[in-house]
């Protein structure tokens, strides 16, 4: 991470060990100990507003050589014991952010700039705001993701109440109004920004959270026919009593689709689309416990954060969360009877 104007990290500060020595933090794996000569100078020093360049030059003046400066001060950023300073300018002027998003967005990135970018840019779309679509939703505006929505004209019921959620005084009303609410309590103006005719989405993600329909996570294989039709990056998740299944994030054209995971299932078993139809029209339910749903909202939020923040490339697969026993990962393929990776422009 590039810092150009450190300061110390929240709860970083400077103790004395005794008249000649100081140390820097507490935490056993990256404090360190320093001259108390150099640490009053850094106290003085490390304050958001001077460069590290500057700070080297002084250290200098103190006896410490220009090169030895520099490697202490990237040994104090590698160890985590700094931070970005202050940044007033952390969006460009079409996804401008308020002060409360900006604090999200530092605390959450420790103030790495350019995942700071990332997330300002990055627009997400939920559809289903059950109890984990809601948890789910909380967690990124709370992570400083300032350009979410949420689809789901279903009304709230008793079983969709959460901590992390609706409550007893939202049921009847449409979910995805309750989400928006639940999003502007965390950030006020969180709908008039996504509504503004400044906004500019660089990457878009859709997320499909469908509710429970039998005693296994199960989703409809033509779920994300759009978001492959029209090329947009997207996941999946579905919970059970037992278990939650969490994609990673599929790009058409490039990862196998849902429609691939069908057509494999259906290989294994000849009668599975006829029982996929019947599950179909099952009647909604929701019984996973709680942890289970904090878990997969939990993984779902990793993954994303992953995704925007080092445009890291993910294996595809397809990850399975128990709840009495250990996760797997089960990789996926590409079906040679889908139309996904067709070539159709010959």
């Amino acid at each position: 991470m590039l810092i150009k104007n450190p300061q110390l990290a929240p709860g970083v500060h400077f103790y004395r060990r005794s008249d000649t020595r100081m140390q820097i933090g507490i935490n056993p794996n990256a404090s360190l100990i320093i001259e108390s000569h150099i640490g009053k100078q850094l106290g003085q020093l490390l304050n958001g507003d001077t460069s590290i360049t500057k700070i080297c030059e002084i250290l200098a003046e103190s006896g410490i050589d220009q090169i030895s400066s520099q490697n202490f001060m990237s040994q104090l950023i590698h160890l985590g014991l700094l931070i970005p300073g202050p940044t007033t300018q952390t969006h460009d002027d079409k996804n401008p952010v308020n002060a409360v998003q900006r604090h999200n967005l530092f605390r959450e990135t420790r103030g790495d700039l350019a995942a700071i970018k990332s997330r300002i840019e990055c627009e997400i779309s939920i559809t289903g705001a059950g109890r984990l679509g809601m948890t789910l939703c909380l967690l990124l505006a709370s992570s400083g993701f300032p350009n979410i929505t949420v689809h789901d004209e279903g009304l709230v019921r008793e079983g969709d109440l959460t901590p992390w959620g609706a409550s007893r005084i939202d049921i009847g009303l449409r979910r995805d109004h309750v989400a928006r609410l639940l999003i502007e309590r965390i950030t006020r103006g969180a709908s008039a920004h996504q509504n503004s005719f400044r906004f500019r989405a660089s990457r878009k993600l859709e997320i499909l959270l469908p509710d429970q329909r039998a005693d296994f996570p199960w989703i409809e294989a033509t779920s994300a026919d759009a978001m492959t039709a029209n090329d947009a990056p997207y996941l999946f998740a579905a919970t059970s009593t037992g278990s939650s299944l969490i994609s990673s994030v599929i790009t058409p054209g490039k990862d196998p689709c849902l429609r691939c995971q069908h057509l494999h299932h259906s290989d294994q078993d000849p009668d599975w689309p006829l029982i996929d139809l019947q599950v179909a029209h099952q009647a909604q339910l929701d019984t996973a416990p709680i942890s289970l749903i904090m878990r997969t909202a939990l993984e779902i939020q990793r993954i994303i954060e992953r995704w925007i923040d080092v445009s890291e490339i993910p294996l595809p697969s397809v990850k399975h969360l128990s709840v009495s026993a250990l996760d797997e990962i089960y990789p996926t393929h590409f079906h040679p009877s889908c139309g996904c990776r067709w070539d159709l422009t010959d």
